[in-house]
């Protein structure tokens, strides 16, 4: 089995996806995401594959017309006009830990059109198909689904990587109000 391997949200699943502020008070709530699974047989421990993730952000980041990428850390913001000038570096806080960006926001004209907020799954679980990842979900206004999977398609054609699923949400976040309980009492 290829260990390279992720799976495609598009939308919001029922009682998990639950809206993003930040992306919300811009009114970008078209979502998808892209879980990249953290098991590899060679690691103890869970492990991000920041070329894996920077592939995949080159490749998708153009359905979204832009001119420059914003990428925040806890501690640091880098901006970047070309995409193709995009490293691994940039994607993660430090080489040594190889943790990921906090948010990522793509911009056109100085408005952000898309943000990408990472979901740590990692260590704890998660409901599948988050289960074990880092899942990196997108927020835009809009965007092509049909040329969105064409270039996930493309992903895994070229780089050989496994997509485990995609599976298909809702177009707004459904929260049962016991969720929203448990979440609370947590």
């Amino acid at each position: 089995m290829n260990e390279r391997s992720f799976s495609l949200v598009l939308g919001y699943l029922p009682n998990i996806d639950d809206t993003y502020a930040p992306a919300s008070r811009l009114s970008l709530n078209k979502r998808f995401a892209i879980a990249l699974n953290t098991y590899r047989s060679s690691k103890d421990e869970m492990y991000f594959d920041s070329e894996m993730l920077l592939k995949i952000v080159k490749d998708i980041l153009p359905i979204f017309p832009h001119d420059t990428i914003s990428v925040l850390f806890d501690s640091k913001k880098i901006r970047i006009k070309n995409i193709e000038n995009l490293n691994v570096e940039d994607l993660v806080n430090s080489v040594e830990e190889n943790d990921p960006f906090v948010r990522l926001e793509v911009l056109l004209n100085n408005n952000i059109i898309c943000l990408v907020n990472v979901e740590c799954y990692t260590a704890i679980g998660g409901p599948i198909p988050y289960h074990d990842t880092y899942t990196f979900s997108f927020y835009s206004d809009d965007y092509s689904i049909e040329e969105l999977l064409t270039r996930i398609k493309g992903i895994v054609e070229t780089e050989g990587y496994y997509m485990e699923r995609i599976v298909y949400g809702k177009d707004q976040p459904e929260i049962s109000l016991l969720s929203k309980l448990k979440l609370f009492f947590k």
